[in-house]
């Protein structure tokens, strides 16, 4: 949540430029909040994926599990930072002056 935080808030000043740069920014964005909740949501599966299919080569592996505990609203967390984001993008609100707001 905090690395979601720190990329939303420097993407959000980004895309407040009136520059190309400002599309370049929310480019930044989009990946780094949407692969995030991927990785969060589905390691688990990837893991047991990549697991079975080492097994079926004859490859055993012993990989190390987080327990990750997630929070209910974590699709939440993460799409409405990422429609701040587009919002300052098309100039319907302006960026965040501390990273604290």
């Amino acid at each position: 949540m905090v690395l979601s935080t720190v990329v939303d808030f420097i993407c959000g000043k980004g895309c407040s430029c009136l520059s190309k740069a400002a599309l370049i920014f929310l480019i930044i964005s989009l990946p780094a909040n949407l692969g995030l909740l991927e990785i969060i949501r589905y390691f688990g599966f990837f893991q047991d994926s990549l697991m079975a299919a080492c097994q079926s080569i004859g490859i055993t592996l012993n990989p190390i599990t987080p327990e990750l505990v997630l929070p209910v609203d974590i699709s939440f967390d993460t799409f409405q930072p990422l429609s701040f984001s587009i919002d300052i993008y098309r100039r319907k609100t302006e960026p965040n002056d501390s990273l604290i707001d």
